[in-house]
């Protein structure tokens, strides 16, 4: 269907071109180093970015791979976390993966999707996460932010399909361009910061408004 390959491509672009002029930056951006990259998105859970940004450089300076997790204690690594919240939470789940990782796959961490699945604490987002940033491999970062701008701007079928459906995951993929999975996901993890956001969406700002669904049914 013509139309809809255009309303692709027009997200597409739009995420691409967010990334290029509005893109935020996180020293967790800059780094490809798996352990940074899977310690940081433990970090990010139900906290925000400005938050970790305070104890980044200095957790990072103290524990440099999960071998360090490994031989400290986990009390001592919940004291270093206290400023995130949910600290005894964190340090147990970072306790965990250093486990597994160190004693079963050498301390370094897997690369293929379904041994990173396997790992202690790790979703489908996570595992996302890793294979993009870390292995640059294609795969879309589905939260609920992807979930609610797909809903929004594709209405539709896709509207109504629950946050895990298998089809909507499927799709989320075949949206993510070759060779720019991290500017494509990162893209879009801002747009949806800064523009689509859950409520009052800033449409009036949006290069998608003229083709969105929910713009059309809002108008």
């Amino acid at each position: 269907m013509p139309e809809f390959d255009n309303k692709k491509k027009l997200f597409i672009k739009t995420m691409l071109n967010f990334w290029e002029r509005k893109k935020r930056d996180f020293p967790w951006r800059r780094t490809k180093n798996p352990y940074n990259l899977l310690v940081t998105e433990i970090l990010l859970r139900r906290t925000t970015a400005q938050h970790v940004m305070k104890i980044y450089h200095k957790f990072f300076k103290k524990y440099k791979s999960f071998q360090d997790i490994l031989e400290t204690p986990e009390s001592e690594i919940a004291k270093d976390l206290w400023r995130l919240g949910l600290s005894n939470q964190r340090s147990k789940q970072l306790k965990k993966l250093a486990e597994i990782i160190v004693h079963e796959h050498g301390g370094k961490i897997p690369t293929e999707e379904s041994e990173i699945l396997k790992l202690p604490g790790v979703g489908n987002y996570t595992c996302a996460a890793l294979m993009c940033l870390a292995f640059e491999k294609p795969a879309a970062m589905v939260d609920s932010n992807f979930v609610r701008v797909v809903k929004r701007y594709f209405g539709g079928h896709y509207k109504n399909l629950d946050y895990n459906h298998k089809e909507l995951w499927k799709f989320a993929r075949s949206l993510v361009p070759e060779g720019k999975c991290k500017e494509f996901n990162l893209g879009l993890m801002d747009f949806t910061a800064i523009i689509c956001v859950p409520k009052k969406p800033k449409c009036t700002k949006c290069n998608l408004a003229a083709l969105c669904s929910y713009k059309k049914s809002n108008l």
